[in-house]
């Protein structure tokens, strides 16, 4: 699995909380379907205790985290590339 890239901050008065980095991903089936997990870094919150596990959702209305992520791990094993799941082909 791939760790650490850093996104674009965003002013915390709008109400919700800041995704600091995408740590990691996993697929796991959920009710039948396949649904692509991720670990993120919140800001202001340690990582030992505070990075969750979040659906794909979790980044709608900044899909700029996702690409950045899947553009971080292509870079570690072009070969490989970013795997999609069954959603997003």
């Amino acid at each position: 699995m791939a760790t650490g890239v850093n996104t674009d901050r965003f002013d915390e008065e709008d109400g919700y909380y800041v995704v600091e980095a995408i740590l990691q991903h996993r697929d796991t089936v959920k009710e039948g379907t396949l649904v692509r997990e991720y670990v993120v870094k919140w800001e202001g919150y340690p990582q030992e205790e505070d990075s969750t596990w979040e659906p794909e959702s979790v980044f709608s209305g900044d899909e700029h985290v996702l690409t950045t992520y899947k553009t971080y791990v292509d870079s570690l094993d072009p070969a490989a590339g970013y795997r999609l799941s069954q959603q997003e082909m």
